[in-house]
């Protein structure tokens, strides 16, 4: 019996030591395995967001979960009138009168105790920056998307849209 529970133990913290290195850490070559994709987006009226993730390479079902939080983010954009747009990226500091928005998706800036978030915000909303954290919540999308038409509604207001 006492090997059984020591076994059990053995097990549960293995477990907690696996998820622990499943999230980012800080170290140099941690991050120069991490990849970066990212996807300019526009509208109709020329409005533009960026949406970026991070993949972090040191555990493959996390990265698929961010894949998957990525695509469900571009998804509800393109319901909300966004497409890809790689002009956009080209343009993005053009003057002129379009509203600017980022998504970065899996950012260490906006997690919690050694976990990802993301950071939200729109150019001239005067809200500032939202942060969402943690990525891994099961509503994490839906709050983030929540916090965007919250950031890209005051944009347009100010802008006068």
């Amino acid at each position: 019996m006492r090997k059984m529970i020591s076994f059990i133990a053995g097990a549960a913290l293995a477990l907690t030591a696996a998820a622990a290195t499943a999230q980012p850490s800080e170290s140099a070559d941690q991050a120069s395995r991490s990849i970066n994709p990212y996807v300019y987006m526009s509208d109709a009226h020329g409005d533009k967001v960026l949406v970026s993730t991070t993949f972090w390479r040191n555990d493959q079902e996390y990265d698929v979960r961010s894949l998957r939080r990525l695509y469900a983010v571009m998804s509800d954009l393109e319901k909300l009138g966004f497409k890809k747009n790689d002009q956009a990226s080209i343009d993005w500091n053009k003057k002129e009168n379009v509203i600017r928005c980022a998504i970065y998706l899996e950012s260490r800036q906006a997690g919690r105790g050694g976990k990802t978030g993301t950071r939200v915000w729109c150019e001239g909303s005067g809200l500032g920056e939202f942060t969402v954290s943690p990525s891994d919540e099961p509503k994490h999308v839906d709050i983030v998307m929540k916090r965007f038409e919250t950031q890209y509604a005051g944009a347009k207001r100010n802008l006068g849209k």
